[in-house]
């Protein structure tokens, strides 16, 4: 169940912009720990544009810096 918090228009179509607020998943794709999915577990598929669609088979972190991290560098 979404909620759609945005939607922009463009000529030729919409893109809608939304909220998860309640997911049906089987048990094997969510870590009992964290509660979060498993991406591998499932093969996450991406629409890229018109007829192109990506499988996201990798998998990496970036962490955010923090306030004071940021502003070291400004």
């Amino acid at each position: 169940e979404c909620r759609k918090t945005e939607s922009l228009e463009y000529p030729n179509r919409s893109v809608i912009v939304g909220e998860v607020l309640h997911m049906h998943v089987q048990d094997e794709y969510i870590d009992p720990a964290t509660l979060r999915v498993r991406p591998e577990a499932y093969h996450p598929l991406a629409r890229l544009h018109a007829d192109a669609y990506l499988y996201a088979e990798t998998q990496f972190e970036l962490p955010r810096p923090s306030l004071e991290e940021w502003r070291a560098t400004q």
